[in-house]
């Protein structure tokens, strides 16, 4: 396992909205742990500190955040269960995959291509779903008809019109202040670091619109539609 010289880019995002929780001894012990996490395959406390080759931390303070808990689990569980959900079908596939996909270790290519094919067949021809009127997927698949499309069909290429409504999203202000939202970035303010807010884009008035707490806080023209 190659040694840690920095924090891995998904603690660095996610650590800084959880460092109210710790004090600032404890916070880096969280980093460090949180780290080892994810990319330690031994994942014990000692497995964990020795991946950071340029500190010379004793273990013990590792075992302290572990085990004497200088912090508040209830505040610590606040902040995980405040995240919303981003996409709903998302998080069901990961639920269901987790523990018999991303939660294993795969020494062989071929071996995960075979769990894959057997995850695969078991969802398609085993789970129920209700959307399909309680059909498995080949079930509902049999029972529909193919449409084929004739030979000389076209794809048309020309642009589509942008119907006129409101889109709603749901963002998490990173730490720098910033919203990420259909690939662009706006800047929120670092007072709302963390926080979620509302973002509703306009399309007939081609405007975006950020809600804190039900009201408007910051607008700006969203010239992209007219493109």
């Amino acid at each position: 396992m190659l040694p840690l010289v920095d924090f891995p880019e998904l603690a660095q995002h996610y650590a800084p909205f959880f460092e109210d929780v710790f004090s600032g001894a404890a916070f880096v012990e969280f980093q460090r742990y949180i780290s080892g996490l994810i990319v330690s395959e031994n994942k014990t406390v000692e497995g964990i500190n020795r991946l950071f080759v340029n500190e010379s931390r004793n273990q013990s303070s590792l075992n302290r955040l572990l085990t004497v808990n200088p912090f508040s689990l209830q505040e610590l569980n606040q902040k995980r269960h405040a995240r919303p959900q981003r996409n709903g079908s998302v998080e069901n596939f990961n639920g269901r995959f987790q523990p018999r996909l991303f939660q294993r270790h795969f020494t062989r290519v071929s071996a995960l291509k075979r769990e894959l094919q057997r995850l695969q067949e078991t969802v398609n021809s085993q789970h129920v779903q209700r959307k399909l009127g309680g059909l498995t997927p080949e079930q509902y698949r049999r029972r529909k008809k193919l449409q084929i499309l004739p030979p000389r069909f076209v794809v048309p290429t020309e642009t589509l019109p942008i119907a006129a409504g409101r889109v709603i999203f749901i963002r998490q202000v990173t730490i720098h202040g910033k919203i990420h939202l259909l690939s662009q970035t706006f800047n929120v303010g670092k007072r709302l670091k963390g926080q979620y807010v509302k973002v509703v884009l306009d399309t007939q008035r081609a405007r975006l619109t950020v809600y804190v707490k039900a009201r408007i806080f910051k607008r700006w023209a969203y010239p992209f539609l007219k493109r």
